[in-house]
């Protein structure tokens, strides 16, 4: 049917835009979950809290995660940084422990994703895995004559170590036999004087500012009768440390050379100065954490004389690095990637990233906070996990930061549409052909008026 007037067409365009306004408010105003189709902001997370067990082992931290849009939360991530991770769906815990196998610095990565399927900015942090209390350890510096002529005086001196630094309170030697002798402070010395003849057992311990104890340091004394005692202690020769100067988690070799005059058989034993103690002429050992530490052997012989040898060992940290990725722009099958490094107590001098497709690229940095450029061109489309690390000067990787990311297949970003998008654009593109119709009908009444006042003109 066409508009038979100048009139009608000038109601109609009223009603279209009326229709059109009407449409408008209905789909962008009133529409209840309508959001621009074209951006969505992604999720923000934070670890707001860490507490650590008395054992330092197990680790609690307090998660926080939100979207400023107010959208739902419909998975998580999190790596703990020693090669566990929890990749789940919903809103993650509000707390989640984990239990390490080692103590030690370890970075840990957290991420959300929205229902739009925006990831959150990881939020990376390193934790020191260490304890908060641990008991101090005994020392038994020197102990002399011994053997001893009965009735003599015998010098007893040791000290004590916290391995947290914490005050060391009290001291007790115990003489073994049924006498003993305490102080305070981290420093033990004392005299006895034996009243019968015999091989006792010495023990040492300490009490730090938390009220542990620590493990008894013993040593054998030998109390003779002046021509009855012939026999005569082990002679230390030497003692070796290799490497001189370890550091923190680094396998080292404690040697000593000893001989008995009498020719008597031999035993030694090794107080590595952290609490252990081991047997052995050669024994390996490692420090989980940096500082001086007092190394006494002590060789015996079959019938109970000692001689010790102490010595200090300078143990220096090397804390893992940093890896941190600034930015990934993705660009169709192409991909570039921002990153770089810091680490606590060196240098950052390599990286490598993994691009999750079976490839990885290595390469140098300049140096703590200096970025590199990395690019990378994908063959096929799909879901890949990009993992990025770097290394300090003395050879420790970080833990892999990682990022996840969609590449379409032979299509540059693609918008996702609402909805409510694609029915406002369906409503404005009817009412554009509505216009053109109508005008085109209105062009054919004109002519048609014309030709018949023409004819009534005739």
């Amino acid at each position: 049917m066409f508009i038979s007037s100048q009139r009608d067409w000038l109601r109609m365009r009223l009603y279209i835009i009326m229709l059109a306004l009407l449409l408008l408010n209905v789909v962008f105003i009133h529409a209840e979950n309508w959001r621009c189709p074209f951006y969505n902001q992604p999720p923000v997370v934070s670890i707001t809290n860490i507490t650590i067990s008395q054992d330092g082992y197990t680790v609690t931290f307090t998660l926080h995660a939100y979207d400023p849009e107010g959208d739902p939360i419909v998975a998580w991530f999190f790596d703990y940084g020693d090669n566990t991770v929890e990749n789940r769906t919903g809103s993650p815990p509000s707390k989640l422990s984990h239990k390490y196998s080692n103590l030690g610095y370890y970075t840990v990565l957290f991420k959300a994703e929205d229902s739009y399927g925006a990831w959150s900015s990881p939020y990376v942090y390193t934790v020191n895995v260490f304890p908060n209390s641990a008991p101090p350890y005994a020392v038994i510096d020197y102990v002399g004559p011994n053997p001893a002529v009965l009735g003599s005086s015998i010098i007893f001196s040791g000290h004590g170590v916290d391995p947290l630094g914490k005050k060391i309170v009290s001291w007790v030697w115990d003489f073994g036999d049924g006498s003993k002798d305490q102080g305070t402070g981290f420093l033990a010395n004392s005299t006895h004087k034996y009243s019968k003849e015999g091989v006792y057992v010495a023990r040492l311990t300490f009490k730090n500012e938390d009220n542990l104890l620590s493990t008894a340091a013993v040593v054998t004394v030998k109390v003779y009768v002046p021509g009855t005692e012939t026999n005569v202690p082990p002679k230390i020769e030497g003692v070796s440390v290799k490497p001189s100067n370890p550091l923190v988690g680094q396998n080292i070799t404690f040697s000593v050379s000893a001989t008995d005059p009498d020719d008597d058989i031999i035993a030694a034993e090794w107080s590595m100065g952290d609490g252990t103690y081991l047997s052995g002429f050669s024994v390996r050992h490692s420090y989980v954490q940096a500082g001086e530490y007092v190394v006494t052997v002590r060789v015996r012989d079959s019938r109970g004389a000692i001689s010790s040898y102490s010595t200090r060992v300078q143990v220096s940290g090397n804390r893992p690095p940093n890896a941190t990725i600034l930015e990934i722009n993705v660009n169709g099958m192409s991909v570039e990637l921002r990153g770089m490094g810091s680490d606590p107590d060196g240098q950052v001098v390599a990286f490598s990233v993994d691009w999750g497709d079976g490839t990885a690229d290595n390469g140098s940095l300049k140096g703590n906070g200096v970025p590199v450029k990395i690019n990378h061109v994908y063959k096929e489309g799909g879901s890949y996990i990009i993992r990025f690390k770097v290394r300090d000067d003395l050879g420790s990787w970080s833990s892999d930061e990682m990022r996840q990311i969609k590449i379409e297949s032979g299509r540059g970003i693609q918008p996702s549409y609402s909805v409510a998008a694609i029915i406002a654009a369906a409503g404005i593109g009817t009412i554009l052909l509505k216009i053109v119709l109508n005008r085109r009908g209105i062009r054919r009444i004109k002519l048609s008026n014309r030709k018949r006042h023409k004819k009534k003109l005739g």
